[in-house]
């Protein structure tokens, strides 16, 4: 699709007009792999004789026959290859393709990204009124709170529910993102600290 119309989006766009409503389910609307997608490298791993990890690209160059990689470290390995697809921040593609693809360079250095530092928690159930519904929630700039957004991973992820009932019974995973220490966000946040007081209903330790 994406090689006819020249955008994913676009052509998942015409794909799914005309089709109606999607068919409403019960459960989580995301998917994943068991264990998370860091799995996918441990699999690839684990199963190719020739994949290094661990091991930062330090430059790219055009071959006769297609691209030359060439490895940090003492020796400087290089690596011919047909292809190179570049799975990485913005920032590190656009080193990496400065010398042999300036434009596309410029381009991923005006992307920016927000530095956010997420914070993960096993609470105990009855740490909660009720059972969490939903995925989780976003908080408005407007609110002046320091807390962007939170996760309940145990909905979002089936899986680290039953790996969470397993090893800890008892207890809810959910995560919250906030500007991380020195980030322009956290920097101009005026919002005052606030005391919470102590939730109405029983807690236990966590």
């Amino acid at each position: 699709m994406a090689r006819r119309d020249r955008s994913l989006m676009s052509a998942v766009h015409a794909n799914l007009s005309g089709r109606g409503s999607a068919p409403t389910r019960s459960g989580p609307v995301f998917a994943s792999l068991r264990g998370g997608v860091a799995s996918v490298v441990e699999a690839l791993a684990a199963r190719q004789e020739d994949l290094r990890t661990g091991t930062r690209a330090h430059s790219l160059e055009r071959g006769p026959r297609g691209w030359s990689v060439r490895l940090d470290g003492a020796g400087g390995e290089r690596v011919d290859c047909d292809a190179v697809l570049l799975a990485c921040p913005a920032a590190e593609a656009a080193r990496l393709l400065a010398d042999t693809e300036p434009e596309a360079a410029r381009d991923l250095r005006r992307i920016e990204y927000a530095s956010m530092a997420l914070v993960t928690f096993a609470l105990p159930a009855s740490a909660f009124p009720r059972p969490l519904t939903g995925t989780g929630f976003l908080v408005p700039a407007g609110e002046g709170l320091t807390i962007k957004a939170a996760t309940f991973s145990s909905n979002k992820w089936p899986w680290l529910a039953q790996e969470l009932g397993r090893v800890n019974p008892g207890r809810t995973c959910w995560s919250c993102a906030a500007p991380s220490a020195g980030s322009g966000t956290a920097a101009r946040s005026t919002a005052p600290t606030r005391n919470w007081p102590r939730p109405p209903w029983p807690t236990s330790p966590a």
